[in-house]
């Protein structure tokens, strides 16, 4: 008998919200990790509507799914691993109740909240305040975005890599950046 986990993640790209689905398996002693759909999604990411859409591809792509799946990773939001409504938890409760069952954690999910409580401890709360405030201003204006060669990368609270990212960009573009603050009036100048 072959049994594959899934991997899911609630998101939005482009302003689209979606459900993103990854399958796992191993075959021929070969770990296959392989994106398997984005389910539109035009309903709140509640663990029940997650579960109903999940559920429609999975009857679709593999009917007896509820007999061969044996995990689901997850970023660990309550929506996906709620106690009693959470997606995982949903899924949990419809397979077959003699095998095991394994719910994963995503590792660097919980890499982003330890860099997320290191950079709160390091700096004072203001520090992302600002960072978002300035990224908000040099987004939001086009001549820049032609000056530095692109858009200001967002940070993104659940992806604490994307700090990195953000500040890579900020100091790339450090003279492009400064010179427009100080130029524009209003703008987020950030304390010397």
């Amino acid at each position: 008998m072959w049994a594959f986990s899934i991997a899911v993640d609630g998101a939005n790209k482009s302003g689209m919200d979606f459900l993103d689905v990854r399958v796992r398996f191993v075959y021929k002693a070969t770990l296959y990790n392989l994106h398997l759909v984005a389910i539109p999604f035009h309903v709140q990411h509640t663990g029940l509507n997650m579960f109903e859409h999940l559920s429609k591809v999975l009857d679709v792509l593999c009917p007896d799914w509820k007999h061969r799946l044996i995990g689901v990773t997850t970023d660990g939001a309550s929506n996906m691993t709620g106690k009693n409504i959470g997606l995982v938890t949903r899924i949990q409760n419809v397979v077959l109740e003699d095998s095991d069952f394994y719910r994963v954690w995503c590792g660097a999910h919980q890499l982003d909240l330890v860099v997320k409580k290191a950079v709160n401890n390091l700096y004072d709360s203001s520090f992302v305040t600002t960072l978002d405030n300035l990224v908000g201003h040099l987004r939001a204006h086009k001549i820049l975005r032609v000056d530095t060669g692109g858009l200001c990368p967002r940070v993104v609270d659940t992806r604490w890599i994307s700090m990195k990212t953000t500040l890579r960009w900020i100091v790339h573009c450090e003279q492009t950046v400064l010179l427009h603050l100080r130029e524009t009036p209003g703008s987020p100048l950030p304390p010397k």
